[in-house]
């Protein structure tokens, strides 16, 4: 797989970029959102930097895309092969808030529907640390996806690593 870093990685260092492409060699247990490692070091890179930051994790626990944007946006550039109009993506996307609170926004919840990704984790950050983090999951309705989020948090760092995504999709999504 190519250790690609997209999006506005001009000006980072180049031992944060090394950082970044050592993400696509660690692999997340299928049951987790993110591992601690993964969070650990996109809250360093995103809050030493100031850029917002997304990884994109595949449903076998495979980090398939980590970009950089600015200190309020990240291009979501997803990789992941939606077989359906009406069908998840079977990706999850983790991203960065590196001056502001997880709160996810009207973006964020824009990006899950329009990108039909299985959730969505903003991270709030304080200065290099994970201050909190919310999480998103799409709902449906007779075989429609539908704008019914189901959102959790405030959660800590340890509360997100912990958190039952396989189990929450198995029930959410039968």
């Amino acid at each position: 797989m190519e250790k690609t870093v997209y999006g506005n990685t001009s000006g980072l260092k180049k031992a944060d970029l090394a950082l970044l492409r050592g993400i696509y060699d660690l692999a997340v247990d299928k049951d987790m959102v993110i591992t601690l490692d993964i969070a650990s070091i996109i809250a360093a890179v995103s809050g030493g930097s100031g850029r917002e930051l997304a990884v994109f994790i595949d449903r076998r626990g495979q980090v398939v895309s980590v970009g950089v944007g600015d200190a309020a946006t990240v291009s979501l550039q997803a990789r992941g092969k939606r077989r359906g109009a009406y069908r998840l993506a079977g990706l999850r996307c983790i991203h960065t808030h590196p001056s502001d609170g997880g709160n996810l926004s009207a973006a964020d919840y824009a990006a899950l529907y329009d990108l039909r990704l299985d959730a969505m984790a903003a991270l709030g950050l304080q200065e290099e640390a994970i201050k909190e983090a919310y999480l998103a999951c799409l709902g449906h309705r007779d075989g429609q996806l539908t704008r019914n989020y189901q959102t959790f948090g405030p959660l800590s760092a340890g509360q997100l690593i912990k958190f039952p995504l396989a189990a929450l999709m198995s029930v959410y999504w039968g």
